[in-house]
């Protein structure tokens, strides 16, 4: 698989238009406003089932790694690690207090 569509065992509740799992308008992705919070999805959910949360720390970076360059977020060879994730600069990015 990889990452674009609906997984059989998806974890949000099914929509008609066949919202995708990680990516694109719907997804997990376009919704977060930091990767710190995709990754801690990641860690707390993947993978699905009973052996959610069983990703070692470095795996856990990988696949947000390649969550991430799968949405054109980060580049191919970027490295993803504690100090690197937290400046990934998310499509949605924190909004503006405005007064």
């Amino acid at each position: 698989m990889d990452g674009k569509y609906q997984w059989p065992l998806r974890a949000h509740p099914p929509s008609a238009g066949k919202a995708p799992l990680l990516a694109g308008e719907l997804g997990v992705v376009a919704k977060r406003q930091f990767a710190t919070t995709l990754w801690d999805y990641i860690n707390r959910a993947m993978p699905l089932g009973e052996q959610a949360g069983t990703l070692t720390s470095s795996e856990v970076y990988a696949v947000s790694a390649y969550v991430l360059y799968l949405n054109s977020i980060i580049g191919q060879d970027d490295v993803m690690d504690a100090s690197t994730l937290p400046q990934v600069q998310m499509p949605r990015g924190p909004r503006k207090v405005r007064r």
